[in-house]
């Protein structure tokens, strides 16, 4: 969780892919009152990913960092996905 250039709240963690056991990013982001102002799921295709932290960056979007892990492979890789300020996806890598 983070501090927004809002005096509001970025949260992120994970979610499940309708109903299934593989997880996906997700954001929810709230005002300083802490009341509902928006969420953002990311679903990614043939892997596990989990958000492990959010932070606020400079132009008041939202980068989270964490790891996926495809199903193709054993091994886990560096995951970063940045939100625009209204949490609408810019990229991911």
């Amino acid at each position: 969780m983070d501090v927004t250039l809002d005096n509001g709240f970025i949260m992120a963690g994970i979610t499940r892919v309708n109903g299934t056991s593989v997880n996906s990013p997700f954001f929810v982001k709230a005002d300083a009152d802490g009341d509902f102002l928006w969420n953002h799921k990311i679903e990614i295709a043939n892997s596990d990913t989990h958000i492990k932290c959010v932070k606020t960056v400079s132009d008041g979007g939202y980068v989270g960092g964490g790891y996926n892990w495809p199903f193709s492979g054993n091994n886990k890789e560096t995951y970063l996905v940045k939100l625009n300020s209204d949490g609408s996806f810019a990229w991911s890598k």
